[in-house]
């Protein structure tokens, strides 16, 4: 075993360290005053939840709901592991369990069995992983990103610092916005909420809501009715940023 492969243990400590030092560049840049590295932040974060997360692992690498060429393939297997959610392997596992437990003891991130913090921290339920789950992820590329998946955040990482030393605070300020964008869908989107809805009476939990919808990307209720569709947009006012990027690169 390769000491970068994407292993939950590294998943979580990685999360671990980014967490510390993105409150830390919080604190700096408010004591400072240099509001401008927010906004670097929001935009990478912001790039991180609708490409690294919703486009390439979420929607590509889990559900494979749209087809691309070896280029975009090896793009998307460079950036998928930025986000710091796991590899396209560790992440599709987990998210297919989700999908064949939902709202279950076996959900990987039920919120009614993990709890909002776990879900967070990745503190997931990893009994229900299965190598059934595996179909479709053993390419070289896709390998390469699970194996080295801790380098390629190393690589990226040591990039920032050589531009600028900052912008190791704005990378794990754009990491945690991901976390709390990620672990909210899973956890809001499957509890009671005034700002939850439902498009399609499906047995499971999964909600539609508004803030998630419109800021994460996720129509959660309309993705569980139909995941294998990579458009999750069904009202007009469904926007969704992700199917707009896969429009562009899909075959």
């Amino acid at each position: 075993m390769k000491i970068f492969e994407a292993s939950p243990k590294v998943v979580q400590t990685i999360t671990v360290f980014h967490m510390i030092v993105g409150i830390s560049g919080i604190v700096y840049f408010l004591y400072t005053q240099q509001f401008f590295y927010f906004v670097i932040a929001l935009l990478l974060g912001f790039f991180l939840v609708q490409v690294a997360n919703h486009v390439a692992l979420h929607r590509y690498f889990s559900h494979r709901s749209f087809e691309i060429n070896l280029f975009w393939h090896g793009v998307l297997c460079l950036i998928a592991p930025l986000i710091c959610a796991g590899s396209p392997i560790g992440y599709a596992i987990a998210h297919r369990a989700h999908h064949a437990y939902t709202d279950t003891a076996r959900d990987p991130h039920s919120p009614k069995f993990q709890g909002f913090f776990n879900v967070l921290m990745f503190r997931w339920n990893f009994d229900s992983w299965n190598l059934k789950f595996l179909r479709n992820l053993k390419d070289p590329w896709t390998l390469f990103s699970h194996q080295w998946y801790g380098m390629i955040i190393l690589i990226f990482s040591a990039i920032l610092f050589v531009l600028n030393p900052l912008l190791i605070f704005v990378y794990s300020i754009s990491v945690v916005y991901a976390k709390w964008c990620g672990a909210m869908t899973n956890y809001v989107c499957h509890v009671p909420s005034v700002f939850n809805y439902r498009n399609f009476d499906i047995k499971n939990d999964s909600q539609n809501n508004l803030i998630t919808g419109w800021i994460v990307g996720e129509w959660h209720n309309n993705h569980h009715a139909n995941p294998g569709e990579w458009n999750q947009r069904v009202k007009w006012w469904e926007w969704d940023i992700p199917s707009l990027v896969i429009r562009v690169i899909k075959k």
